[in-house]
C-alpha cells in the first residue's frame, strides 16, 4: 500500500485537462440498449463467477481436505492472481489477432470448465496448482477481452461509461458465485458445486460462439 501512495504522489496533473461531461440520461439509457455492451457484461458475469465461487474461495476448502497448510494455502492465491497477470497480456498480442478474440475468449472460458472438474480436486496439492494456474489463465483472458470489446462497442466519449456498466453487471457474478457453491456444497457435496460452476463455465463457452458479433474477432 506504501508503495502504492508513492507512485502516486509521481503522477502529474496535465496543464491542460479536457472537460468531460457525463451522458444524460437519454444517453444513458441508449447505453443501456446496446445488444454489444450488455453481451459483454453478461459474459463476464461467468466469468466472475468462476473466479469467486472457487479460486478465490472454496478451492482453499479443497486443499484443506488433502492436509494443505497455511504456507500452501497462501501460494494457491499466489499462483492464481500471478498467472492471471501474466495470461491478461496476452490480450491484444499479434497471436491473439492471429487467433481471432472470439476464439480466445471461448478457448478461455473451456479451460476454465476443465479446472472445474472435481478429480483433479481430490489427488494431491500438486494438481490444485494446475487447476489454479488454468483458472487464472480463464479469469485473465476472458476480463481483458471483453473489457477490449466493450470499449470497441461504443463512442470514445462514452467509453467510462460503457466500463462503469460492465463493472456494475459482472458484479452479479462476485456475489452469485460464493452463494450458489455454497448452496450447493450444503444441500449436496463439494464435488456437486464443482460440477454447477463446469457447466455454467461450459456453456459461457458456447454462448462467446453464439452470442459474440463476428465483427469483434479481429479486433
Amino acid at each position: 500500500a506504501l508503495v502504492g501512495i508513492g507512485c502516486i504522489m509521481m503522477f502529474k496533473t496535465p496543464k491542460e485537462e479536457q472537460k468531460i461531461v457525463p451522458p444524460g440520461g437519454r444517453e444513458l439509457a441508449a447505453l443501456m440498449k446496446n445488444k454489444h455492451l450488455i453481451v459483454f457484461s453478461i459474459l463476464a458475469v461467468f466469468s466472475q463467477l468462476l473466479c469467486f465461487a472457487l479460486p478465490s474461495y472454496f478451492t482453499s476448502v479443497a486443499a484443506q481436505n488433502l492436509g494443505a497448510d497455511s504456507s500452501q494455502l497462501g501460494f494457491l492465491m499466489v499462483v492464481y492472481f500471478l498467472v492471471t497477470s501474466i495470461s491478461s497480456l496476452f490480450v491484444g498480442t499479434k497471436l491473439y489477432k492471429k487467433i481471432g478474440g472470439i476464439k480466445c475468449i471461448a478457448v478461455s472460458f473451456a479451460i476454465g470448465a476443465f479446472s472445474c472438474l472435481p478429480m483433479f480436486y481430490h489427488m494431491d496439492i500438486t494438481a490444485i496448482y494446475v487447476m489454479q494456474a488454468l483458472s487464472g489463465i480463464c479469469y485473465g483472458i476472458t476480463c481483458g477481452a471483453l473489457a477490449g470489446f466493450v470499449i470497441k462497442a461504443v463512442e470514445p466519449r462514452y467509453r467510462s461509461t460503457a466500463t462503469g456498466i460492465l463493472q456494475s453487471i459482472f458484479a452479479i457474478g462476485i456475489f452469485l458465485g460464493p452463494v450458489i457453491v455454497g448452496n450447493v456444497i450444503e444441500a449436496a457435496s463439494i464435488d456437486a458445486a464443482y460440477w454447477v460452476i463446469f457447466t455454467l463455465t461450459a456453456a459461457a463457452a458456447v454462448l462467446s460462439l453464439l452470442l459474440i458479433p463476428k465483427e469483434y474477432d479481429k479486433m
